[in-house]
């Protein structure tokens, strides 16, 4: 039961979601700036993609918070829920504003 709130058997479940995070971010990346000009072009793309970005970014820091070695469940826990709530608050804002359209 210890087991479950030590982060050491999970590291290779971090370190898989930390690369396929950063794989996938930096392809979102590279295909939004090759069709800046169309999504520009829609009053909804701008946003959904920002969205996207963040979301992806998201799941890699908290994969990279994960993997720092020594730390405390106390510690890893108020860090995640430190950062979940701060990105969270951003898609609940924009959901808002989508549904008031």
């Amino acid at each position: 039961m210890a087991s479950a709130y030590n982060s050491e058997p999970w590291h290779d479940f971090f370190v898989g979601v930390a690369g396929a995070s950063a794989a996938l971010a930096g392809l979102l990346f590279v295909s939004l700036s090759i069709n800046l000009q169309h999504i520009l072009g829609h009053a909804w793309l701008p946003r959904r993609a920002a969205l996207t970005v963040m979301l992806l970014f998201e799941t890699l820091v908290l994969a990279v918070l994960g993997l720092v070695p020594g730390s405390r469940r106390r510690r890893w826990a108020w860090s995640t829920w430190v950062w979940a709530w701060a990105c969270g608050s951003a898609p609940a804002a924009n959901a808002g504003v989508v549904a008031r359209r």
